[in-house]
Order: structure tokens, then C-alpha cells, then sequence
């Protein structure tokens, strides 16, 4: 979970509105959109990282390798390397 500093509130709030609408719920938010995004993946039948041979062994070089990322350093968050990884374990399966 990305907690609301100074730097990204007004980045998290957006992320809220985001969810309030594509869900079409006004008491929905950022949570909600993310459960319904693993749900529509799972319904479309998506595959995780683990299908393209990727391991739990694998997310600390690749967290590295993205904080390094010229794309990252433009991301409005900034992700510290242990969110990185909970993210890609989330991805895994």
C-alpha cells in the first residue's frame, strides 16, 4: 500500500477519483479499483510473472534494476525498493 506523504497526497487523492470512477461508486477508491483490476485479470486470464519464468528469487534484482529505470525517476511516486518488490510479488501469480 502506498501511504499518503506530503510529496503524493494530492497524487493519492487523484488515484482515489480514478477509482470512484471506474467503478462508477462514489464511495469506491484507489483499493477498490485495484481489487476490480486483479478481478478483471483474472477474468481475461492474464497471466503473472511466474508464467514467463520470473521467481520470488528474482524481484530484488528486478526492483533494483527499475529504481534505475530513467522511467521511474520520472514517476510522480517515488517507490522505495521494498514496495517495489510487494508490488512484482503481487504480479506473480
Amino acid at each position: 500500500t502506498v501511504q499518503a506523504s506530503e510529496k503524493n497526497s494530492y497524487l493519492l487523492s487523484r488515484f482515489h477519483q480514478v477509482g470512484k470512477a471506474l467503478l462508477g461508486d462514489t464511495l469506491a477508491g484507489a483499493p477498490q479499483a485495484v481489487e476490480r483490476l486483479f478481478s478483471l485479470r483474472d477474468r481475461l486470464k492474464i497471466p503473472g510473472l511466474s508464467h514467463y519464468g520470473i521467481t520470488s528469487s528474482d524481484l530484488s534484482d528486478i526492483s533494483h534494476a527499475a529504481m534505475q529505470a530513467s522511467s521511474m525517476k520520472s514517476n510522480p511516486i517515488q517507490f522505495q525498493q521494498n514496495q517495489l518488490i510487494d508490488l512484482l510479488s503481487q504480479a506473480l501469480y
